[in-house]
């Protein structure tokens, strides 16, 4: 039996153990959610709602133990906190949204002439979701509450690395009629993520592109549909119409949150030449200013989650002064057992930098000038990424004009991630930031079915529709 073992980000040590899922206890927990999938695909989309949120019931019940252990996966409190009360919040949100959604795609009709075609709508029976470690909770259930309420049955694979959270869920999942039968999280490593694969119908996963690459392969050989969102490199361009104070607050903000351990952090800084000593001047007193929670749990400088992460750090770091980057600010982590990095900023950044081209998961703000705004959008669009992007410039028009030019998929105006607030659109990455059917907008509950379609005629109608062509067919000899 493979044992997983997890470490404490703010102490370093590994005070946690758990048995990773074999095999053969995989394939018997899909097996019977295989099962309970079949009922669970009868009920209404209401029905399907009412019950998760019984399940978001049985969460809040356990929000002590679950925060407690989600705090020890993470080092960080307050994000904990944010991410456990999000459940129920996500819960009512897309209930009422897979109602809208569902109720206009399953049955639609269709007239032409003597013929009608009816809409079905029929879900994949079983889901896999391989999840990361860098929000464990509030990515596990994204894809998954959307499939479910799809008509789909679910199991979660959460990352190794933070796997304390794992028993309290299921515990509420056990303590939930309806859903103990068509949702599971189990422990695992990279080699249960594999068996995962084999096992389902359809597969999310969320991760580094690397890993992703060989979920994808595995997906194609079983020739099953795969939902992927990788890494990002995020751009951000501030044009020369700002209030400098603010684009700098709301760039370092979107820079060094949860220390830059989102996929969405910005990761790339492009800001006008003519104000581009102030920002730096205004961006690096604001960094000062950057608390860590090693004594603070509200400060916004966390240990890094992954231990490994502080290496990538540190790499990105001294590569971008060997090639002419000013360490302005920051550059240095601290900690005893636990990393926790300082918010960085880099003067003078050019793209030859490892920091301005491959992901870095840190809390590091590049800063490159630009001259103007074809170069700008040049510079942004230099990347193999295209998860998302920000412009921050006073004339709406101008702003918008050069968001929609940088080839990702949602590019925000004046607030770093926005899109996460605004919901309505589907989001289609470009590059090596994904792959498949984005999580945000319909589709995030669409592309766990099937949609075909019944098409049907008057018996004696289609005879006669049919007449001219079966004479031609079959002549008379």
């Amino acid at each position: 039996m493979t044992t997983l073992t997890a470490t404490n980000p703010r102490t370093g040590i590994a005070d946690y153990r758990c048995p990773a899922t074999s095999r053969d206890e995989l394939a018997a927990i899909a097996g019977r959610l295989r099962r309970g999938q079949a009922s669970w695909a009868k009920l209404s989309v209401r029905d399907r709602g009412q019950a998760l949120a019984e399940f978001g019931e049985q969460i809040l019940e356990r929000r002590d133990e679950l925060l407690e252990r989600l705090a020890s996966d993470t080092g960080r409190l307050p994000l904990s906190r944010v991410e456990i009360d999000g459940i129920g919040h996500k819960i009512e949100r897309d209930t009422r949204r897979a109602v809208e959604v569902f109720d206009s795609a399953d049955g639609a009709r269709s007239v032409s002439g003597p013929l009608s075609a009816h809409r079905l709508v029929e879900p994949y029976p079983l889901v896999g979701n391989i999840t990361p470690w860098n929000f464990p909770v509030s990515l596990a259930f994204l894809d998954s509450l959307q499939a479910l309420l799809a008509g789909s049955a679910m199991i979660v694979k959460p990352s190794e690395v933070t796997p304390r959270f794992i028993q309290p869920v299921q515990d509420a999942i056990e303590a939930t009629p309806l859903v103990r039968d068509v949702f599971a999280f189990i422990a695992g490593d990279g080699a249960t993520g594999a068996a995962l694969v084999d096992e389902v119908d359809y597969i999310c996963f969320t991760g580094s592109v690397a890993t992703g690459q060989k979920v994808y392969a595995a997906a194609g050989a079983r020739f099953i549909p795969a939902s992927m969102e990788l890494g990002g490199k995020d751009p951000a361009i501030v044009l020369d119409d700002v209030d400098v104070e603010r684009a700098a607050a709301s760039v370092l903000y979107g820079a060094i949150l949860a220390s830059g351990q989102i996929c969405t952090s910005i990761e790339r800084v492009y800001v006008d030449s003519t104000i581009h000593r102030e920002f730096i001047d205004t961006i690096v007193a604001l960094a000062k200013r950057a608390g860590t929670n090693i004594d603070d749990e509200c400060g916004i400088l966390v240990p890094f989650i992954h231990r490994p992460q502080a290496d990538v750090f540190r790499r990105h770091v001294d590569d971008a002064r060997s090639r002419g980057g000013r360490i302005v600010h920051g550059g240095q982590t601290q900690g005893d057992g636990g990393v926790w990095p300082s918010a960085t900023v880099i003067d003078e950044a050019n793209g030859d930098m490892l920091t301005m081209s491959e992901e870095a998961f840190s809390p590091i703000v590049p800063i490159q000038a630009f001259e103007t705004d074809e170069q700008a959008i040049r510079l942004a669009n230099d990347t193999r990424y295209g998860l998302s992007a920000v412009v921050y410039g006073r004339d709406l028009e101008r702003a918008s004009r050069v968001a929609s030019a940088i080839r990702c998929g949602a590019a925000s105006v004046n607030l770093s991630r926005a899109h996460i607030r605004m919901r309505a659109f589907e989001q289609e990455t470009f590059g090596k930031s994904g792959i498949g059917k984005n999580r945000i907008g319909d589709d995030g509950f669409t592309r766990f079915c099937r949609r075909h379609a019944l098409i049907t005629g008057d018996f004696d109608e289609m005879a006669a529709l049919e007449a001219e062509q079966v004479d031609v067919a079959f002549p008379e000899r």
